[in-house]
Parts: C-alpha cells; sequence; structure tokens
C-alpha cells in the first residue's frame, strides 16, 4: 500500500494527461478519505482470504505433497 497508492495515483495522473482531449477535461479531484477506504478495504479482503484459507492450509502434510506427482 505504501507504494502502491502514490503509484497508482501517479499512473491515473499520466492516463488522464494522455486522454484528455479538446473536447473533453477529465477534472480529477481524490479525497483524502478515498485512501483510506480503498486500503481498510484491501486490508479487510486479505484478513478475510486468509481467515478462509489458513485451516486448509494447515491440513495439508508438507512432506506428502512434496511427493505427490502432480
Amino acid at each position: 500500500m505504501v507504494l502502491g497508492l502514490p503509484l497508482g495515483r501517479f499512473i491515473g495522473g499520466l492516463l488522464t494527461v494522455a486522454l484528455n482531449m479538446p473536447s473533453l477535461h477529465f477534472e480529477v479531484d481524490v479525497r483524502w478519505t478515498s485512501y483510506l477506504i480503498v486500503a481498510a478495504v484491501t486490508m479487510a479482503f486479505a484478513f478475510i482470504v486468509q481467515w478462509f484459507i489458513n485451516p486448509v492450509l494447515d491440513r495439508i502434510d508438507p512432506v506428502s505433497s512434496l511427493k505427490s506427482v502432480e
């Protein structure tokens, strides 16, 4: 998030400049609360996935999975 949010803002700015047409202008106004919401939703999704997947991964025997032909 530390790298992705500023990089996304930069790339979004480049795209806005590249897609700028004389008859159409995009006004970019991103509030700081948008960054907080995006960070919170991303972290919540990561925790939910971890919560569901971790028990499944704990049941896998590492030695037998390495011996598997698949």
